[in-house]
């Protein structure tokens, strides 16, 4: 199996690692992503109280984080599946089981229809 050469080109100009700290975050939060965020979080309220009641993180933070990662799903974004196989096989990992249980439980959600599936 080889790469996605576009996972390696993402994880090489990760701006987060790249950009100064306000600067970054000046770039992530803005009105209407703060806006976008709240409209997310009213359409999906039971999902991410089940999952802060679930896994005790603050349903704040996970829709944070879900707005920085996809911008709550409104922009393409590599498909996760395809990361999780591709990062592991170019970097290494010191336990190959942390990938595949990832890759696991990331199938299980597409399955569910949680997520949409990328070809």
């Amino acid at each position: 199996m080889t790469a996605d050469p576009k996972v390696l080109d993402l994880e090489n100009i990760q701006p987060e690692f790249k950009t100064p700290i306000w600067d970054y975050l000046a770039a992530l939060v803005d009105d209407e992503r703060v806006r976008d965020g709240i409209a997310a979080m009213a359409e999906n309220a039971e999902a991410l109280s089940a999952a802060e009641r679930r896994f005790g993180v603050s349903k704040y933070i996970l829709a944070a984080i879900w707005g920085v990662e996809s911008d709550f799903w409104s922009r393409d974004g590599q498909p996760a599946a395809g990361a999780i196989f591709d990062l592991p096989c170019v970097f290494g990992v010191a336990s190959p089981a942390i990938f595949r249980s990832e890759l696991i439980a990331t199938l299980k959600i597409v399955d569910r229809g949680d997520i949409p599936s990328k070809n």
